[in-house]
């Protein structure tokens, strides 16, 4: 019990790669906004920090529940990607980014998406996997349909 104290808490979701640009997106989001004025900052950099966000809650909170609904989390995490591109180019034409700001921000977030992606597709593979070996299991009446 004594080791265990010592070991740092971790969550799941935390170990995902993509969880952690999304939070590093966040963070970078957060630092070039603060330069908006007032008003800029209420009707686009609120917003983008919103949409930053909402992308690494939705992979924690999806990675929680069944993989159906992790999907869906994530896809509601693409939504989140979108708003953020959105209100890049609103920033960006409105030259409260640079184009050096708005370059990255699309490469970061060109980046999260394509692992979001990976990561959909990835559990959609295990899920049609494990349910045709399950029927495969289940049709031979020599061995168990186990659930792990």
């Amino acid at each position: 019990m004594e080791n265990q104290a010592n070991q740092p808490i971790v969550f799941r979701f935390e170990e995902l790669r993509v969880y952690d640009k999304a939070m590093d997106y966040f963070l970078w989001a957060n630092s070039v906004t603060e330069n908006f004025g007032d008003y800029h900052r209420e009707i686009i950099g609120m917003p983008l920090l919103e949409s930053a966000r909402h992308i690494s809650v939705r992979i924690a909170e999806g990675s929680s529940r069944n993989k159906a609904q992790f999907v869906n989390s994530l896809r509601n995490a693409k939504i989140s990607i979108r708003q953020c591109v959105t209100l890049s180019t609103l920033a960006h034409r409105l030259e409260l980014l640079s184009e050096e700001d708005y370059l990255a921000s699309k490469e970061r977030l060109f980046e999260i998406m394509k692992m979001v992606s990976a990561l959909i597709s990835s559990i959609q593979r295990k899920g049609s996997s494990q349910s045709s070996s399950q029927s495969d299991s289940s049709s031979r009446s020599d061995q168990p349909n186990l659930k792990y």
